[in-house]
């Protein structure tokens, strides 16, 4: 461990002299499953068990330590073995005070996703950090604001009463958060799966390897009071991200303002208990682009938690993202060359740019299953209607049923329109 301390402070050194950017100032290599505390804390290595040759460094005392430090430090895993290695503490960890990298990629042969948003999730994650000991009301891993700038990644999470608790601006990437290792089965954590508090926090990312498995958690999986950007996710599924693995609340819940949710890189959010995505309060500016959101218990995209809300004249009403008014379907036909013919009307704040989504959905589902094409920019005229009329070449077939949503200039996405069934032409 000291010799690894060392190393990555020689790499931090190179750093001035216009040396390739290093991970972190210090290294820390967690090798232990058990919860020893550091017996040295602030001498710069992570040893729980002095008498014993070679440092025996546990996830409990490399927190200690980094908690100690004033850069920012890696926190890896070389535990001895094979297979997945389980850390249970028996009392809560330290809340994470300064910044931190934490990669569970490090152990053994696990490795990130490689696949598609359609193609399932092929990581193997060897690090698993179970609540199972620990009493009720316990926190997986806390970030305070001190830690800003931190990244947490290839973990599992599960059966703590909170898996993530995030104050401070950070990185969320390429965890299973609720589930078992294997990401078929949950092992919940009994509140929100991720929690965050005033901060912007990045969950998942843009590339396959950012993707976090989140489902089968006893509330939300994501609870949302800061700024948050969540792309590439399975929330709510198994790893294959078609199974059901339902979280028992909503799979978003914002109570914010300007978060994003897709965008870059699609979610899925399906077969989430409550909705897909829960807005409150007077938020606006939450944007919901490009996902696949579908088979959840009440509504895909719910403003302001109390159900469907009816579109008004001019869009003048307030409220989560402004009650923003969702475009109406007339018809929706497949023609004999195949696709799908869709008319239909937005009405809404006059004199404004809009971006309008399409999906199909198969019969009896009334969500945004999946894109098949959009308006990027439209404007309403001077009354607030805009009237389209498109052709997507997106297969569809006779009985899918087609959907919409609007997303008006600063940002802010509608609930789901009302569904049109496909007539053949």
């Amino acid at each position: 461990m000291r010799g690894k301390v060392l190393a990555w402070a020689m790499v931090a050194l190179g750093l001035m002299v216009g040396a390739p950017a290093a991970r972190a100032d210090l290294l820390f290599e967690v090798n232990r499953t058990n919860d020893l505390p550091d017996t040295a804390v602030g001498d710069h290595a992570c040893d729980s068990r002095p008498t014993l040759a070679g440092d025996q460094c546990t996830l409990r005392a490399v927190i200690q330590e980094t908690n100690m430090e004033s850069g920012f430090d890696g926190i890896d895993f070389n535990i001895p073995g094979p297979g997945v290695k389980t850390i249970a503490p028996s009392t809560p960890l330290p809340a994470i005070t300064g910044p931190v990298e934490i990669d569970g990629y490090t152990q053994g042969l696990a490795h990130p996703n490689t696949k598609g948003v359609g193609q399932g999730d092929d990581a193997i994650l060897l690090v698993e950090l179970s609540g199972e000991n620990t009493p009720f009301g316990t926190t997986g891993l806390a970030l305070d604001p001190g830690a800003s700038g931190s990244v947490i990644k290839g973990l599992v999470i599960n059966r703590f009463s909170t898996g993530l608790l995030l104050k401070a601006n950070s990185t969320i990437q390429g965890n299973f958060i609720g589930t078992s290792p294997g990401g078929k089965v949950a092992r919940p954590n009994s509140f929100d799966a991720i929690f965050t508090e005033p901060a912007n926090v990045q969950i998942g990312g843009a590339t396959a390897a950012a993707r976090n498995l989140i489902s089968g958690n006893g509330r939300d999986a994501i609870n949302g009071t800061g700024d948050v950007n969540v792309q590439g996710n399975f929330i709510g599924t198994q790893r294959d991200g078609a199974s059901p693995l339902p979280n028992v609340g909503s799979g978003i819940e914002l109570y914010n303002s300007n978060n994003t949710i897709g965008g870059a890189r699609a979610n899925v959010i399906a077969f989430n208990a409550v909705d897909g995505i829960t807005m409150f309060n007077t938020t606006q500016g939450n944007s919901v682009l490009g996902n696949r959101i579908f088979s959840n218990g009440n509504l895909g995209i719910d403003l302001g938690g109390d159900g469907p809300t009816p579109n008004d004249a001019g869009d003048a009403d307030t409220g989560a993202n402004q009650r923003q008014n969702f475009p109406t379907i007339f018809s929706a036909t497949r023609p004999s060359s195949g696709g799908v013919d869709i008319t239909g009307r937005l009405n809404s704040t006059p004199s404004q740019n809009f971006t309008i989504e399409f999906f199909r959905n198969p019969p009896g589902d009334e969500e945004g299953s999946r894109l098949i094409g959009r308006f990027p920019a439209v404007t309403t005229n001077a009354s607030g209607f805009f009237n389209f009329s498109a052709h997507f070449a997106s297969p569809v077939a006779v009985g899918d049923r087609i959907t919409a949503t609007a997303t008006n200039a600063s940002g802010s996405t509608s609930e789901f329109s009302r569904p049109r069934t496909v007539v053949a032409e």
